[in-house]
């Protein structure tokens, strides 16, 4: 029996069955590379995890004076927080320097963010946009001529204008800082660090930007995961 024409017979369909397969896409080098994903500059891959709720009382002091507010976010994923806050001064007095400092408010857009929330101490990020607004100087309105307090008893020698948009010069501020956190409690955390408020516009001055402190507590519902 001559085996040459079988042999050959072979051979010729191996030769096209692999030319078959590495057409078609079947080949063992097709199959074990791995596909590559495109990279982007921003992570479309988010999945909501965890979340919580938060409302803090704050204390600041510094270049802007003594202030008080409160700060409500949402948290989410253990790591970042979103809400608004609201600081306004304590009351009228001198700062660091001896200068007398009029009202302030500050607040706005704040964000948060805390790379590892679990841990007994740790840092956080906190970042507030929004308007600073300071106190005019009350104007005095004097009457040219004597009043006579018997046809006019009413306080009309000064008028003022305690209205929001009058008495007070508005700026664009932005507020980083940062912020030791110690968790207390299941429900609470306690924190104090430093930051500092920047101001921008033509009613930006000295006395409503500079360095700060603060200190407050965090009360509210941390990591709460979400069951899928």
């Amino acid at each position: 029996m001559n085996i040459k024409p079988i042999a050959l017979f072979i051979c010729l369909s191996s030769v096209s069955t692999n030319a078959l397969f590495a057409s078609s896409g079947f080949s063992d080098s097709t199959r074990t590379q791995p596909k590559k994903e495109m990279k982007t500059l921003i992570n479309t891959n988010f999945h909501l995890k965890s979340w919580g709720i938060s409302v803090s009382p704050i204390a600041q002091f510094g270049q802007m004076g003594n202030q008080s507010g409160i700060a409500a976010l949402f948290h989410i994923n253990n790591q970042w927080g979103i809400g608004m806050s609201a600081m306004s001064s304590v009351r009228k007095g001198r700062d660091f320097s001896g200068i007398n400092q009029p009202n302030q408010r500050f607040g706005g857009l704040h964000l948060e963010y805390t790379p590892k929330a679990n841990a007994l101490v740790h840092v956080s990020f906190p970042l507030t946009i929004g308007m600073i607004a300071q106190e005019k100087e009350p104007l005095y309105l004097v009457d040219p001529l004597p009043i006579d307090p018997l046809a006019n008893p009413g306080p009309n020698r000064s008028q003022y204008n305690r209205d929001w948009f009058e008495n007070y010069d508005k700026s664009f501020g932005i507020q980083p800082g940062i912020n030791v956190e110690v968790n207390l409690f299941k429900y609470a955390k306690l924190f104090g660090g430093v930051n500092y408020r920047f101001a921008f516009g033509r009613n930006a001055t000295e006395n409503i930007q500079g360095i700060g402190g603060q200190f407050g507590f965090k009360f509210g519902v941390f990591n709460k995961a979400i069951k899928k």
